[in-house]
């Protein structure tokens, strides 16, 4: 099958930015600082920017190349439905009990609330059951709700707060927006190749403005929602949060994705679409 040539710099890329965030997430707060280390101004500056619009990005790739392989070939909802529960939920049922097993032993499994856990994505496997439901909600929209206002319904979905809704379907709920960004970016490739660069530049500088901005003001403590005790200011604060990193995190990865396209960079790679 063709290969979408410009997916696989944009991914290399942003694989960078991941293994970047994570080497400097003790920095950041995206985990406990270890007691060797010391806090630094660099370090935390550089793994909110490196985590800003990357997982946005991701989504946005998945949702592009689903978008390519709709126009491919005909795919009803019973051959999308297994075929992502075999890439993606079985993964993640297995490495999540694998890692049980390494941390926690084999009487762990047998507890019902990390069984849970396991079917949601245990820890860093989160991710794939949120991909899980935006292809199986993307597929919908392209077959049921196609419309005008759909990018403004799917921007509200977004910034709700979506507390309690199990197994990541509430954090899909936010990555959908992107998703289904994906196939518009995709069936309007040759339009953002006429992109002029100085409107990336003007772009780019705007977003800085706005990742300092959001970082400040997401960094204060009566924006943790997880300090919040009142439900409805949890919920108050989650809004917040969805709000500003949409805004935010959405115009990086435009940008992101727009430079690549617009550049039409690409790598040497096989015939076999990944």
């Amino acid at each position: 099958m063709e290969r979408l040539k410009e997916i696989d710099i944009i991914r290399t890329f942003v694989i960078i930015l991941l293994v970047l965030y994570h080497a400097l997430a003790p920095y950041c707060g995206g985990w406990d600082m270890p007691s060797y280390a010391q806090p630094n101004e660099g370090f935390y500056w550089g793994g909110k920017l490196a985590y800003s619009g990357m997982l946005e990005t991701f989504v946005l790739i998945s949702g592009y190349v689903f978008a390519f392989s709709l126009q491919k070939k005909v795919i009803s909802f019973r051959l999308l439905l297994a075929g992502k529960l075999k890439r993606l939920f079985v993964p993640c049922m297995c490495w999540g009990i694998i890692m049980t097993l390494i941390f926690f032993g084999p009487s762990k499994l047998l507890n019902l609330e990390h069984f849970w856990k396991i079917i949601g994505g245990y820890g860093h496997l989160w991710f794939l059951p949120m991909l899980f439901w935006c292809f199986l909600m993307e597929y919908g929209i392209q077959h049921c709700l196609k419309g005008r206002n759909l990018m403004l319904v799917l921007m509200i979905i977004a910034i709700l707060p979506w507390p309690g809704i199990p197994f990541r379907f509430n954090q899909s709920l936010y990555y959908l927006l992107f998703f289904h960004l994906g196939g518009i970016f995709f069936r309007n490739r040759e339009r953002l190749r006429t992109v002029n660069w100085s409107t990336i530049c003007i772009l780019s500088a705007v977003y800085m403005g706005l990742f300092i901005a959001v970082t400040l003001v997401l960094g204060m403590d009566g924006m943790r929602p997880e300090l919040a005790s009142d439900l409805k200011v949890k919920v108050l604060i989650l809004f917040v949060h969805h709000t500003l990193k949409m805004v935010s995190y959405g115009l990086v990865t435009i940008i992101y994705v727009a430079v690549f396209i617009v550049s039409g960079i690409s790598l040497p790679v096989g015939k076999a679409l990944a």
